[in-house]
């Protein structure tokens, strides 16, 4: 449902399942995402690291990786109800992980692994929790974890697989055969109650969800929100030139990185939170800025509390850097059920 004022600008939109599916929309995850890769195999994956450090690979190279470790994990059957975990750090490990199941039609449960370092037993007790209960059925997981979960009493018959210390496998790498059934993703969030749950959410819903099309391959985005979160989801559903994520930290300790990132990279479509455009807001205030931002076309607010003049506060800082026509979208939404109601409007 569209909502226009008197003079005939569109106020927001009321976003819902479409009745008939778009032509070219994929029926689940993984042909999406083979699809893409088989178009734009070169454009890149970009993972700034809280010290700084850049680690970059193609969506080409992420596949094959992912290929590898489908066939390590393919005689796992899950069953309907159970998933499998995935706790890494870097989002190079992570979204090879995810792929891998979705080759296989498992789900996943991405885990933020913030945990670790602020609540070790904290985190070790929750995976007690989801293993002893039969709902993860595989961990998959990187070196500087794996200590921990052997000192995890986990659930009978669960593995846990360094997926960064797997052996090469002889013979071409091939994609394992159309899975019967497509995988779902499991996110942790507390909703409007505050009761942590898991929301499952089908392919269907994600990929019209995040299914851009194809097209639009010079666009490069750059998102700071984590693994763990439906904003995260994103990262696994890669579109354009070069997907870039930055970890919130890095952004925290020194938003002029952040601005560096857009003006360096020519970064079209950016996501944060509200308090992320404060804390941009706070920098602007006791700095100068020359950054180049003219490339920005797409600004998306979500994922916490929107306050109005945050946002314009952040515009007008935009548009001294040389933004012009670019659009604000400020969404709010429900892991469980996608976007509610979402207001776009332009930046001038």
């Amino acid at each position: 449902m569209n909502v226009v004022d008197q003079n005939g600008i569109r106020i927001a939109r009321v976003a819902g399942r479409p009745d008939i599916m778009p032509p070219d929309q994929p029926e689940t995850l993984i042909d999406y995402i083979a699809q893409l890769v088989d178009i734009i195999p070169d454009c890149r994956f970009l993972e700034v690291l809280s010290n700084g450090d850049e680690r970059s690979k193609s969506y080409g190279a992420v596949f094959d990786e992912a290929r590898r470790l489908a066939q390590h994990i393919a005689h796992l059957r899950p069953k309907a109800d159970q998933y499998v975990a995935l706790c890494c750090e870097s989002v190079l490990n992570y979204v090879p992980a995810a792929w891998a199941c979705f080759m296989n039609g498992f789900s996943v449960l991405p885990l933020s692994v913030s945990g670790f370092f602020r609540n070790r037993e904290a985190m070790i007790q929750k995976m007690e929790r989801l293993t002893q209960n039969e709902e993860a059925c595989l961990i998959l997981t990187e070196t500087q974890f794996k200590p921990t979960f052997d000192q995890v009493q986990l659930g009978r018959d669960v593995d846990v697989i360094d997926i960064t210390r797997l052996p090469e496998m002889s013979g071409e790498q091939s994609i394992p055969p159309a899975p019967s059934t497509a995988s779902d993703i499991f996110i942790e969030t507390s909703g409007t109650t505050g009761m942590p749950k898991l929301a499952r959410l089908g392919a269907a819903e994600l990929s019209l969800r995040f299914f851009n099309g194809f097209g639009g391959y010079d666009a490069v985005g750059l998102a700071l929100l984590g693994q763990g979160t439906i904003g995260g989801v994103r990262l696994l559903l890669p579109w354009g030139a070069m997907t870039i994520f930055m970890k919130p930290g890095r952004m925290w300790t020194d938003p002029k990185t952040w601005l560096d990132l857009v003006a360096r990279f020519g970064v079209q479509q950016v996501g944060m939170g509200n308090s992320m455009a404060a804390k941009l807001n706070e920098w602007f205030q006791e700095n100068s800025s020359h950054h180049d931002l003219s490339s920005l076309k797409g600004l998306y607010f979500g994922s916490e509390m929107i306050v109005p003049d945050n946002i314009r506060r952040l515009i007008e800082n935009f548009k001294r850097c040389g933004m012009e026509e670019a659009r604000a979208s400020l969404v709010y939404s429900m892991t469980e059920t996608g976007p509610l109601f979402s207001t776009s409007m332009p930046a001038d």
